[in-house]
């Protein structure tokens, strides 16, 4: 079959979609050292004195992705709140003291511009900072990822896959020059959810008459746990390679050297690797290297035999060819010469015939023989 090559082309140059915030979840048990972050003293009921409090550790933000800046930004509105800051200023500063690097450069740009320290210019500002940590075009990017692209991966349940679309769609509204508008409605949301699902789940939908869109999330996630409590065990081993982008291919780890052992003193053995003896002073390879020279030089004096056989019988049936020849030639010799004789003996034969022939020729009636010569007229 040939394949033309605008299709090749085509395909080679299609453009992937890297999403703004991808399907797996960022790790969260990252372990921060003193001086990476601050721990607020926060208040449940902040309007009440002697409320309960509760620490918050919020980590500096300097740069990252677009998640790790909106979950700082959460952490920072929660000590907000929990410390009950509701003046410009204080939210100015106590914002400042959460940021560094890039972050708070952009910070304090924005707020020179725009002058007073107010809460609506606080607004303005943060503003500025989250179209700063997003990339261009951040909104339509996400959500064209997830149209075209969004798939649920073998080694994530359903239930997962679920809420964690439903999680990102949320984080729409955040996005730079968005609101709540800017969501995917709920009839969309379930139907690029049950194409994310794999094929066969897809076909018992049909099946069994199931629409997702005329059904509600939670009796869309029931459907699908019925459908991966009765899939196969083979189905549920994970994949290396999947359909989700995000998720880079786990490079694969050389295997170490059977027979490593700590405190070796640096010496390494061709067959043991790192072990407590060299190359030479391994007794498994002496013995190996025993054994093939026993086997080589056992191996050569068949080689050598079969040779000198090998010669002799060259020698014997040269010698044998000769003698037959010779026996040939005398045979033939012996042969024509005894036909010769025989071709001469038979030439005096036919002479001596001829000369008979030649007396009984002669004519009976002849007047001068002698044959009538007494028979009276």
């Amino acid at each position: 079959m040939k394949v033309s090559t605008s299709s090749l082309k085509s395909q080679t140059n299609r453009r992937q979609v890297v999403p703004v915030i991808p399907l797996t979840r960022p790790e969260t048990n990252v372990s921060l050292t003193k001086g990476e972050y601050s721990v607020l003293k926060c208040k449940t009921t902040p309007d009440v004195e002697g409320s309960a409090t509760y620490d918050l550790p919020i980590p500096y933000f300097k740069t990252g992705t677009a998640e790790e800046f909106l979950r700082w930004k959460r952490n920072v509105h929660r000590a907000l709140t929990g410390q009950n800051v509701t003046t410009g200023p204080g939210q100015y500063n106590l914002t400042r003291k959460l940021m560094d690097g890039d972050a708070l450069m952009v910070f304090n740009l924005k707020a020179t511009e725009v002058g007073n320290e107010t809460v609506t210019n606080y607004k303005i500002v943060m503003a500025a900072v989250t179209a700063h940590v997003f990339p261009l075009k951040a909104l339509q990017t996400q959500k064209r990822y997830m149209r075209r692209f969004l798939r649920k991966p073998r080694d994530m349940k359903a239930r997962e896959f679920v809420s964690r679309v439903c999680e990102i769609n949320e984080l729409l509204t955040e996005f730079p020059e968005a609101d709540e508008a800017s969501k995917l409605p709920r009839d969309e949301l379930l139907d690029l959810m049950e194409f994310g699902m794999p094929g066969s789940w897809q076909k018992a939908m049909i099946l069994q008459d199931f629409d997702p869109v005329s059904h509600s999330i939670a009796e869309f996630i029931g459907f699908c746990e019925r459908l991966e409590l009765t899939e196969p065990e083979s189905n549920r081993i994970e994949k290396k390679v999947s359909f989700n982008h995000d998720k880079p291919i786990p490079k694969k780890k050389r295997k170490t050297v059977s027979g490593f052992r700590p405190g070796t003193n640096g010496k390494y053995c061709m067959l043991h690797g790192e072990c407590g003896h060299t190359t030479e002073e391994c007794r498994t390879m002496k013995r190996h290297a025993d054994t093939l020279k026993s086997k080589y030089s056992k191996d050569i004096k068949n080689i050598n035999r079969d040779k000198q056989i090998q010669t002799m019988f060259k020698e014997v049936m040269t010698q044998y060819t000769e003698q037959a020849n010779a026996k040939r030639k005398k045979k033939y010799r012996k042969k024509s010469e005894q036909e010769l004789k025989a071709f001469e003996a038979m030439k005096l034969d036919e002479s001596s015939a001829s000369e008979n022939d030649e007396k009984e020729d002669e004519n009976p009636f002849d007047s001068d023989s002698d044959t009538f010569s007494d028979i009276e007229p």
